[in-house]
């Protein structure tokens, strides 16, 4: 009796899984790139925000 699933069949399955799944991952990772991208520019925001309000701090408190 012949197999119901061939092993090519099987590796043909699993290599589109495995393709399939490498896109995945690379559209995940160029997205995390984007988020982390953008996470920076926030903090560097808030930097320099915080380095201003210190700023105003240190000349309200010395006037």
């Amino acid at each position: 009796m012949e197999k119901l699933i061939q092993p090519e069949h099987r590796y043909l399955h699993m290599m589109t899984r495995m393709e399939r799944l490498l896109e995945k991952r690379n559209r995940y990772m160029e997205q995390n790139k984007v988020e982390h991208v953008l996470m920076e520019k926030e903090l560097q925001r808030l930097e320099k925000q915080l380095s201003h309000l210190e700023q105003e701090i240190v000349s309200s408190l010395s006037s």
